[in-house]
């Protein structure tokens, strides 16, 4: 970057809060609240759904729409996705992956009326799918909780995991 915005490396002795195992259950559904206004107003939403809509455009109409949801917080791209399939009248399957035991409450909370959504506890880094078993690997703001070597681990995994392919939707860490 530049000197006006000095990059922010990740360091895995200062996690970030919901990172932490001991949150304040409080404090963790507002930060998620605020990841979802995040996402909504500021273009998550928009641009998954956008590079979705090309993907999901090389699966037969005939098939299940298959996705895999990697850190997915609340849910909030796994009901956006199941809304847009649904508009289309494309038929969906979201496997969404959490690993705080809070957030995993929260997200299957949220994706309660949405049965194309299945929520499952997993650690990014020690995930075990078959090779090739979704179409389409999702992963939004979620990698820069990671070392490099962690961060390359998962994605190539969601390569692995994935038969059309993968969207990642992250941020650049600096200080601001």
């Amino acid at each position: 970057m530049n000197f006006l915005i000095p990059s922010r490396q990740f360091n895995p002795d200062i996690p970030e809060l919901m990172d932490t195992t001991n949150q304040d259950s409080k404090i963790l559904r507002q930060d998620l609240g605020n990841l979802r206004t995040i996402n909504r107003w500021f273009g998550g939403l928009r641009a998954v759904r956008k590079h979705m809509i090309g993907l999901i455009s090389k699966i037969d109409h005939a098939h299940a729409i298959q996705v895999l949801d990697l850190a997915t917080g609340s849910a909030d791209h796994p009901i956006s996705l199941v809304r847009m399939a649904r508009s289309l009248n494309r038929k969906i399957r979201i496997t969404a992956v959490e690993r705080n035991q809070f957030t995993l409450s929260i997200a299957r909370e949220r994706s309660a009326k949405y049965p194309e959504i299945v929520v499952e506890e997993g650690d990014l880094l020690k995930l075990n799918y078959p090779p090739k078993s979704f179409d389409i690997v999702l992963c939004s703001l979620a990698i820069h909780h990671f070392s490099t070597d962690d961060a390359v681990k998962i994605l190539k995994m969601m390569i692995e995991y994935s038969r059309v392919g993968l969207i990642v939707n992250d941020l650049y860490r600096s200080w601001p």
